[in-house]
């Protein structure tokens, strides 16, 4: 028998019970953000992982992002009644998370206790089965004191009967199959076709926060998907310290967007991959198109391997390259995409075109 009476575990199902131990533990104790983010580095750079099952992966990623999610907003609070309220906040997803095993109950989670925190709309895209990715449409915008403008624009989308119904765009109508905790009095919207998802674009958000639900390290099989966070009011958008923050963390890629937006395309619901074999790959979230051409073969390679998930030693191994060349290849790639950091490259590639979600 382990402490406290409980049965002792071994194998994988060992190493996941005490992973989501240290956890919780490191959650409960509101640690400085740079030792979180160490610990979170040692979970995917722990070579013990591989043990884990392809659920049990997904799951300690999901944590992880859950975790920093919830973190960001903790450091951002600046009152002591915010501080208490966020205390309160880590406290209910510990208690929640803690024996959940399902990548999309955790996506539910987060989404009933982060989101009406952070944001005033969530997007999220998920993968299905190990095809790749799929927008799975949800489009929920929380009640926030001003969400009548949000719900009145998804509930009259412009030229709802003439779009086409795209099933590959659109996985899903209602709220059971993704987000069953959250309920029809925190739901503003599920779209249901892809004007829905149309007219939530054109609601031009003041700033984004990409919050990458990925297993990273992982050799195989995708990642579990990705939730961007949108906020709609000017006076409440993103700031720099939220952006500095986020990329201490690690895992969230924030995008500032632009003042003026330019009209969603009409295929923007569509996945990348679908873009591109339409020939109608289009710039979007202020984003600026870079050519193709611009990268090499073995950059694009690379670029297409890190989109799959694959750690830096384990691309360096699939390419039979050292690591340091890899390193050489990823400052060529974000000094060519003009960006800092390799998740800021892979954003700006899958938004061009350059590579697509369902690799």
């Amino acid at each position: 028998m382990a402490e406290g009476g409980t049965r002792s575990l071994s194998g994988p199902a060992g190493r996941r019970h005490a992973q989501l131990l240290e956890i919780n533990s490191i959650i409960a104790s509101l640690p400085d953000p740079t030792v979180l983010r160490a610990r979170i580095l040692e979970y995917i750079n722990d070579e013990a992982r591989e043990g884990l099952d392809d659920e049990g992966e997904r799951h300690v990623a999901m944590l992880c992002t859950l975790m920093a999610a919830a973190e960001v907003q903790r450091l951002a609070s600046k009152t002591e009644r915010e501080l208490v309220d966020m205390i309160d906040l880590h406290n209910r997803i510990r208690r929640e998370l803690h024996e959940t095993e399902d990548p999309r109950r955790a996506a539910a989670v987060l989404a009933r206790s982060v989101v009406p925190v952070l944001a005033d709309v969530c997007l999220v895209d998920l993968a299905e089965g190990p095809g790749g990715f799929r927008r799975v449409a949800v489009e929920t915008s929380h009640l926030v004191p001003d969400a009548r403008p949000i719900r009145e624009a998804l509930a009259t989308p412009p030229d709802r009967h003439h779009a086409p119904h795209d099933p590959q765009v659109v996985a899903r109508t209602g709220t059971a199959r993704l987000l069953p905790e959250v309920s029809d009095a925190d739901l503003v919207c599920a779209s249901s076709t892809p004007d829905d998802l149309r007219a939530l674009r054109s609601l031009n958000p003041t700033s984004l926060l990409c919050v990458p639900l990925e297993s990273p390290g992982v050799d195989s099989g995708p990642g579990v998907g990705a939730m961007t966070l949108m906020r709609v009011r000017p006076s409440q958008a993103f700031t720099i310290p939220h952006k500095h923050l986020a990329q201490a963390l690690g895992e969230i890629y924030h995008e500032e967007a632009p003042a003026a937006t330019v009209e969603p395309p009409a295929d923007r619901p569509a996945t990348a991959a679908a873009r591109t074999r339409n020939g109608a790959a289009r710039s979007h979230s202020g984003y600026a198109r870079p050519s193709a051409l611009d990268l090499t073969p073995r950059e694009l390679e690379v670029l297409n391997l890190m989109n799959q998930g694959y750690s830096r030693e384990a691309l360096a191994k699939r390419l039979r390259i050292s690591v340091k060349t890899y390193d050489n290849h990823t400052i060529k790639i974000r000094a060519k995409l003009g960006v800092d950091n390799n998740l800021a490259a892979l954003a700006k590639a899958r938004a061009a075109g350059i590579i697509d979600l369902e690799n």
